[in-house]
């Protein structure tokens, strides 16, 4: 199989090329500007190719208009940053006869193009090469290594064939350039580092932190380092063994949350803020926990910085043992939720989403100096006031007043992801006056009803 790799860009030429080379049997070609795809295609040294690789619009354009040109059918696999906006904008004909097999976002491009030659009448003959331990690489997220740069480990990008090729080198800078060529331009949300990378990465980490809390941040800034901070420390935590160093990053990571709303934070106001967010569920959801849960504790009276800290670890730890049971039992109906995981998963998966809360105590219980009662929070996190709640059925007479507190601000959370901007804080708060009816909910609930009008 012939394939051109004709991107507007040599980095996505580069990556494309080194991932279908170290896991298929492929020859490729790549032609890195507009005259090199033209003679590929037309004229006198024109080539036959089984399979065309651009991105839209910048180059799929131009290939189209010599498709057309030279009366050339070749099948098309098209990338882009929004596959279904780049699909309404593309205009009829504009490959003439040449099929487009797939529109493939950067975002998931590895998995989507290993699907795509599957369904191939004759796929590609993949190579036999050793995968490497995977457990030897963690990733981080693309917008870290900007905060860090220069990068104190080597940073790897994974291929398809499950092996890391090395990208930067220690001491490389990573500038806004590459920020832009990667993380916007490719959709990379995140690199790998090796396991013997993990302490310096930690260490540069905290103290580009420590610096950057005491300078000045925007609100928005801070959110964004937040998540990115968020997601990378919980993958770490997930995969490997907890340490204080990782523990100190945790910590620092409440002092973000409170740049993010500001030092006396208003709860509607840190709502909106929330709402508009409009993130993905993985990057979005244990930051906008923390978020609102403080917001939530200023609110009631609640707002020490010891509160604030477990309200902190509370939100980072409490679905932190989950892989994917998170997303399928997700949702109001519990029972509906689980029913749903069980014949998505088995019942294995079911008991583990039941356990979650109990297994992210334990762990949280592996980390020194963290605040008392936070394992507390973890396992109750999922209980009801009216004890149709799990693991353990309380009802709110055994709830204690911050865990309640965390309760109603995870109930407030998947409220807004469901609804994102037809959230409506009057209406969540009447719709849950009869839920939160008694013991601490009610007083909680009481408390924020009519805050923060202005």
């Amino acid at each position: 199989m012939r394939i051109l790799l004709a991107f507007s860009d040599s980095v996505a030429n580069e990556m494309v090329e080194i991932a279908l080379a170290s896991r298929y049997q492929i020859e490729l070609k790549s032609a890195t500007d507009d005259d090199a795809v033209s003679r590929a295609l037309v004229g006198e040294k024109a080539e036959t190719f089984d399979l065309i690789f651009c991105d839209f619009p910048a180059r799929a354009t131009w290939v189209g208009e010599l498709l057309v040109r030279g009366g050339v059918e070749t099948p098309l696999v098209i990338f882009g940053s929004n596959v279904e906006l780049d699909q309404k904008f593309a205009k009829t004909g504009l490959f003439g006869k040449s099929p487009v097999l797939a529109w493939i976002n950067w975002t998931n491009w590895i998995r989507d193009l290993a699907e795509v030659f599957g369904k191939l009448p004759q796929p590609p003959a993949e190579l036999q090469v050793a995968t490497e331990d995977a457990s030897e690489f963690q990733e981080v997220r693309t917008g870290l290594l900007l905060a860090i740069s220069p990068v104190p480990c080597d940073i790897f990008i994974r291929l398809l064939s499950n092996r890391h090729l090395k990208i930067f080198s220690k001491g490389d800078v990573f500038d806004e350039f590459d920020y832009d060529r990667y993380g916007f331009q490719k959709m990379v949300r995140h690199f790998y580092i090796r396991r013997d990378g993990l302490s310096p990465f930690v260490e540069r980490l905290t103290q580009v932190l420590q610096r950057r809390l005491k300078g000045r941040m925007s609100q928005d800034e801070a959110t964004r380092l937040a998540e990115d901070l968020n997601i990378t420390v919980r993958r770490i935590v997930r995969h490997w063994n907890p340490s204080p160093e990782v523990g100190e990053l945790i910590k620092l990571s409440l002092n973000l949350t409170l740049q993010s709303i500001g030092k006396n934070p208003r709860l509607k106001a840190v709502l909106k803020k929330v709402t508009a967010q409009g993130r993905s569920y993985l990057a979005f959801h244990s930051v906008a926990l923390c978020q609102i849960s403080c917001a939530l504790a200023t609110a009631v009276g609640w707002g020490s910085k010891m509160t604030l800290s477990k309200l902190n670890f509370a939100a980072f730890m409490h679905d932190l043992v989950l892989e994917d049971e998170e997303e399928i039992a997700r949702g109001p109906d519990l029972k509906a939720g689980l029913e749903a995981l069980a014949k998505a998963k088995g019942n294995d998966a079911v008991a583990r989403y039941l356990s979650h809360g109990v297994r992210a105590a334990e762990l949280c219980r592996q980390f020194k100096e963290v605040p008392s009662d936070v394992d507390h929070i973890l396992i109750d996190h999922h209980e009801r006031p009216d004890g149709n709640g799990f693991p353990r059925k309380l009802t709110h007479l055994h709830i204690a007043p911050l865990a309640a507190l965390f309760i109603i601000a995870h109930d407030l959370v998947e409220e807004i992801y469901q609804k994102g901007e037809f959230f409506e804080y009057g209406e969540f708060v009447r719709a849950r006056k009869e839920v939160y009816a008694s013991g601490h909910f009610k007083k909680v609930l009481n408390a924020i009803e009519g805050k923060d009008e202005a």
